[in-house]
């Protein structure tokens, strides 16, 4: 049985969050059943999912391509626009790229939950990276739109020589009036200045029938009814379409299904499983970070009992009995805390907790119970 012709480039997974209702388990399934060997993801400004999709796609003999949707800040004149280019690593140095980019988003953004970069940021580190640009969100696309050529051309005339031989313009075809009215000038940028297409998709959901919930999906993050005109809104067609599906799409543009197969080639990097990168603990005697960390609690566990068990004469036989039973439940915890390497970790979560109470700084419970203990 032979392979698809055709490779999704530009997914977007359940790790874009509250936008995507595609699960790492289904796009490995779809894969199957439409016999892609490759497949990229490109979650919007973040990276969560990239080291379980690695992993999902190895163990299904499926080749994982590791991609990021990134928002850009561009000026031009006095006006600026937030405009979103897809990044797919090539290697190790790419991916390395991916991962600074996307911590740099989160300390630019000046609007809760849109993080992005500058334009220089990107063309700083960009290495190792193939770019995705004239999806709809994009300022090429958006450029056309407004019918302005002279910026459109300076546009990709400055992404082409950022990117040299790693720049593709992508072509979607979702029926949406917008993608119709800019797909033309796209072509000609593209022939003119001879920069390869490509086709993508960019799916949300697995099938039509998953349409409506996904719009009720969008309608629960966005804060709209799904009878607001004034609101995002995706057609049916961001489906998980089949390579037939999206051969007979692009029947008239045929490289451009082809380059997806090319730009699958080009990346080659499977994101390894390190071990966690925890700091040591310094102990003020010397001893060891699990030495330490059982005496403290030890200690800790004394002040709670005499604080919270009056003692006399007339219960000194319950009061033992309580203090066994804490004892045999602390030393239980220990051990598992100390097993699985964390002793340091709730050491340095105690030392700042301690500090803060010192100065008089609120510290609620924690969130979880590694900090709450």
């Amino acid at each position: 049985m032979s392979c698809s012709n055709f490779i999704h480039l530009n997914v977007h997974s359940a790790y874009s969050l509250a936008e995507s209702a595609l699960r790492i388990e289904d796009l490995i399934s779809m894969c199957k059943k439409f016999r892609m060997p490759a497949i990229g993801i490109a979650d919007n400004s973040n990276m969560f999912g990239a080291l379980e999709f690695s992993n999902a796609c190895i163990k299904n003999g499926i080749k994982p391509i590791i991609g990021l949707t990134i928002y850009v800040e561009e000026l031009i004149k006095e006006d600026k626009y937030i405009n979103k280019i897809v990044l797919l690593a090539q290697n190790q140095i790419g991916y390395k790229n991916l991962l600074k980019l996307s911590s740099m988003s989160y300390f630019n953004t000046d609007i809760p939950n849109k993080p992005k970069i500058l334009m220089h940021e990107l063309l700083e580190n960009n290495s190792g990276l193939i770019a995705l640009i004239g999806s709809p969100g994009n300022l090429l696309n958006i450029l056309i739109f407004k019918k302005d050529r002279i910026n459109s051309i300076k546009y990709l005339e400055k992404l082409t020589e950022a990117f040299p031989n790693r720049l593709y313009i992508e072509i979607q075809r979702h029926s949406l009036d917008s993608e119709q009215f800019t797909e033309s000038e796209l072509i000609n940028l593209a022939y003119n200045y001879n920069v390869p297409l490509v086709a993508t998709n960019e799916p949300y959901f697995t099938t039509e029938e998953m349409h409506l919930a996904h719009d009720a999906l969008i309608c629960i993050s966005k804060g709209k009814y799904l009878d607001d005109k004034n609101r995002d809104v995706f057609s049916p067609e961001h489906k998980f379409k089949s390579g037939e599906e999206m051969s007979a799409l692009f029947s008239d543009l045929p490289e451009a299904i082809e380059n997806t197969l090319q730009i699958a080639k080009r990346c080659s990097y499977i994101v390894p499983n390190n071990e966690p990168m925890l700091p040591k603990f310094k102990t003020r005697t010397g001893e060891t970070e699990e030495i330490e960390l059982t005496k403290q609690s030890e200690k800790g566990l004394l002040n709670r009992i005499n604080k919270g068990i009056s003692f006399n004469d007339l219960d000194k036989e319950l009061y033992q009995k309580k203090v066994n039973e804490y004892k045999q439940r602390l030393n239980y915890e220990l051990k598992i805390i100390i097993k699985m390497g964390f002793a340091g970790y709730f050491l340095i979560v105690a030392d700042f907790i301690k500090w803060a109470k010192s100065k008089n700084i609120p510290v609620g419970p924690g969130r979880g119970s590694g900090a709450g203990s």
